[in-house]
């Protein structure tokens, strides 16, 4: 049982700030520092859930086990406030996640505060999209065939809420490129908030994404291998940095654990270019 018993020695905001930090930066010490005293279990408790993963695992481990627990036995902006990162996989595939739709829906109606979603999907979303119409991240990945990529747009609605808050987006599917005629580039174009987007796109699509997305800050270009893109002119543009597909989903655990992602490090590259210290015919950090 925690208690107050051991005297704080340090002013509060600082002895607040280092059991944060050191919750953020040692994660397993977690455990151990909720044991601490009741101030620091209040202080680093959130952290424990400030990033949720619900997967195909055949049974919820014991972590997310807890979680559905603590739902009714904690304030309702606990969550809210705690949980910041979001991982969903295959949700329409109740069979296989282990996760009922019952603690799925609490979990959504309850972390509204998500703003870093990552949704892996074999299918097309559309069964997930009208499931978390409370969720607005700023951050949002839709891997593998979450977004159908015919030319038909489907019932696929890039204008629903989940999408109008968006200031970051990648959309990665490895299997097929995005081309020029898929239906959804106006309704993408339309997102008022979008700065930066990432892609896995035939070779004539860029230039037509900064045609209609003038206002990009950064523009990602996925490639499984370094032939795929041999200087070609659309690449001078400085907002430009081309990344391996095969690190999209892993730069996006990264940073949600506070590591530098792939926006970051676009950011970086695109600030260098700008200011002349990267020559216009590079488009990728040196390995």
């Amino acid at each position: 049982m925690t208690s107050d018993s051991a005297p704080a020695t340090l002013p509060p905001e600082l002895e607040r700030q280092i059991f944060k930090t050191t919750a953020v930066l040692h994660e397993k010490m977690i455990p151990t520092l909720l044991l601490v005293a009741r101030r620091v279990h209040e202080w680093v408790e959130p952290h424990l859930y400030s990033f949720i993963q619900i997967s195909h695992t055949p049974i919820k481990n014991g972590h997310l086990t807890r979680l559905v627990h603590w739902l009714d036995h904690r304030p309702s902006h606990f969550f809210r406030r705690a949980c910041r990162h979001l991982v969903l996989m295959d949700m329409g595939l109740e069979n296989e996640t282990g996760w009922n739709s019952a603690d799925v829906d609490r979990l959504l109606l309850t972390c509204t505060g998500v703003t870093n979603l990552l949704i892996l999907a074999s299918n097309p979303l559309r069964p997930l999209v009208p499931c978390v119409p409370q969720l607005r991240p700023t951050h949002l990945i839709l891997f593998g065939q979450a977004v159908p990529r015919t030319t038909v747009a489907e019932s696929f609605d890039f204008q629903v809420p989940l999408f109008q808050h968006l200031t970051h987006l990648q959309l990665v599917g490895i299997t097929q490129k995005y081309h020029v005629e898929w239906p959804h580039w106006p309704a993408i174009a339309g997102l008022s908030t979008l700065t930066h987007l990432a892609v896995f796109a035939e070779r004539d699509v860029p230039a037509y994404i900064l045609s209609i997305l003038p206002n990009l800050k950064g523009f990602v270009l996925y490639e499984l291998d370094n032939s795929e893109m041999t200087s070609p002119d659309m690449l001078l543009d400085p907002r430009i940095f081309v990344e391996s597909a095969f690190e999209s989903v892993a730069s996006w655990y990264v940073g949600a654990r506070g590591v530098d992602d792939i926006w970051v490090r676009a950011d970086e590259f695109i600030a260098r270019k700008r200011r002349g210290e990267i020559e216009k015919s590079v488009y990728r950090w040196p390995k």
